[in-house]
């Protein structure tokens, strides 16, 4: 997502020159500095600065690491509904994580919700 980390300063200093290629290898949310770059942008702000985009910008979406709506209902269906307290839903789009939301509940899963920057939640 280019959000954060040595991969920001990376592309930081390389975004300009279009000598390089910035690989995206993953998924990116829209409002993200990867997901921009994703989307075709021809600037994007970095440590409040904006880049032009001069380099190559390619994308390989296979290789994303993070489980994906199969993977993570079948994962979900190895756990005992009733002993699942609260089940937070973090990382993702916000219409994907409600509707990921909406067939949890559909599909039996009680307590599950979206925190929202500054929630707390007591375990």
């Amino acid at each position: 997502m280019i959000n954060a980390g040595r991969v920001k300063h990376h592309v930081f200093n390389a975004i300009e020159n279009p000598a390089n290629t910035i690989l995206i290898v993953g998924y990116c949310a829209d409002n993200t500095p990867g997901g921009q770059l994703r989307n075709g942008a021809e600037t994007i702000r970095l440590f409040g600065e904006y880049k032009q985009v001069n380099a190559k910008v390619e994308i390989m979406s296979s290789f994303s690491a993070h489980g994906d709506y199969r993977e993570m209902i079948d994962y979900l269906r190895t756990q005992e509904k009733s002993k699942l307290r609260k089940m937070m839903l973090v990382h993702g789009d916000k219409n994907a994580l409600a509707g990921f939301k909406d067939h949890l509940e559909d599909t039996g899963y009680q307590n599950v919700f979206i925190p929202r920057l500054g929630d707390t939640v007591d375990l």
